[in-house]
């Protein structure tokens, strides 16, 4: 019956506190231990038990309301990221320091050694930190993806300090990185997540075949439309894909936290970037009235959308054929993708007599007809479609 109460308080405990949290005050009364035995060079005998552990449980409440208010157990940071481990020594500054001044006016009088907290402040940061560590590993080989496609990632920088772990950990993601390349010297020793830079640019066929990757993702933010027709010529040389960071407007319109990568477009490689709409005689035209965009979910008519929308028009409706494209359209203007505004229209531009009704419902000041196909060789091979959307 004692076991059984003793296992049903330790359950209750930690689902209280957490298991990390209650680990941490294990570990703060085991290091004050194991510090006076350092002290005393291993002589258990001269080791105040009691004074020991009330030392190590004062410790060890103060350290978790310490690292309570500083969001230590708050899952603020990566479990096991560095930036962890760095509030991790904060937290543990910050409890030992008190404690250590405490500890030296009246270690002797408690039958403690006055070294004791300064010599288990950095143990108790290394055990703590160290699991937090291997906690990371374990939850990284247990969500890895195995059947993900196996892929180089372009960029060693910032955001494949993100792009990599965020690849590696989740479970749905479609995406195995095998290796890094990088331009920059700088980088050629550099390793993310396990994942090492393995060479340059020139040397992507070979190691492409060395790794067996088929395709390859830049993880550059903004990268030139020159930059991206070198990975298109190497990665088409070599016959694998090539894949992008999605665009701001696809991060807002993303409801889920993992980045969805997207393949190189043709719009990638000519070089066009959104123009700004600051022309008086364009505002003129847009404010206080009703502006329709056709091919509102498109990335010519999403960029309208937002443009338009800044203008103060009396409504903007918004039409598209693909009901997820429409809703992108509808998080970047209005922050909701609920489709429930009467400023989302549902139609295919091809039909006619769904745009009669949706004229005679809103009756459009202006018109934007963004709604096209773009991909030229498809459309010379199937030039009736191209005729019937684009004209």
């Amino acid at each position: 019956m004692e076991k059984e109460i003793r296992k049903v308080t330790f359950s209750w405990v930690r689902a209280k506190v957490g298991g990390q949290a209650l680990f941490d005050g294990i570990g703060w009364v085991t290091v004050c231990y194991f510090a006076g035995l350092l002290r005393f060079e291993f002589d258990a005998s001269r080791i105040a038990a009691f004074p020991h552990l009330t030392l190590g449980v004062s410790l060890a409440l103060f350290f978790f309301t310490v690292g309570k208010l500083f969001g230590l157990y708050e899952a603020r940071h990566r479990t096991g990221s560095f930036r962890e481990i760095i509030l991790l020594i904060y937290v543990t500054g910050a409890t030992t320091v008190p404690f250590a001044l405490l500890n030296f006016l009246f270690g002797p009088t408690w039958e403690i050694p006055r070294s004791v907290v300064l010599i288990g402040a950095p143990l108790f940061i290394f055990l703590s930190g160290g699991v937090r560590a291997v906690r990371r590993l374990l939850l990284r080989k247990r969500k890895s993806p195995h059947y993900g496609e196996p892929v180089l990632v372009y960029g060693a920088g910032e955001m494949a300090d993100m792009l990599v772990p965020q690849l590696l950990e989740d479970p749905k993601s479609s995406f195995q990185p095998v290796g890094m390349l990088d331009d920059n010297p700088a980088k050629s020793k550099r390793w993310i997540a396990g994942i090492e830079v393995m060479g340059t640019l020139a040397d992507f066929a070979l190691i492409a075949s060395k790794t067996g990757s088929t395709g390859i993702i830049v993880a550059i933010p903004q990268a030139t439309s020159e930059l991206l027709k070198r990975v298109r010529d190497v990665a088409r040389s070599a016959g694998v894909s090539v894949y992008i960071l999605p665009n701001f407007s696809d991060l807002l319109s993303n409801s889920e936290r993992a980045v969805v990568l997207r393949e190189l477009a043709f719009e990638d490689l000519v070089g066009r970037r959104p123009a700004q709409i600051d022309s008086p005689k364009v505002a003129k035209l847009i404010r206080n009235r009703r502006v329709l965009i056709t091919g509102a979910g498109g990335s010519i008519g999403m960029e309208l959308c937002k443009q338009v929308s800044r203008l103060q028009p009396l409504q903007l409706i918004m039409l598209d054929r693909d009901e997820t494209a429409l809703q992108q359209a509808q998080l970047v203007t209005e922050r909701s993708g609920l489709l429930e505004s009467p400023n989302v229209a549902l139609a295919d531009i091809r039909d006619a007599k769904a745009l009669q009704e949706i004229w005679s419902r809103h009756e459009p000041d202006v018109v934007f007809h963004a709604a096209a196909l773009k991909h030229l060789p498809t459309l010379e091979s199937f030039p009736d479609e191209a005729w019937k959307t684009n004209v």
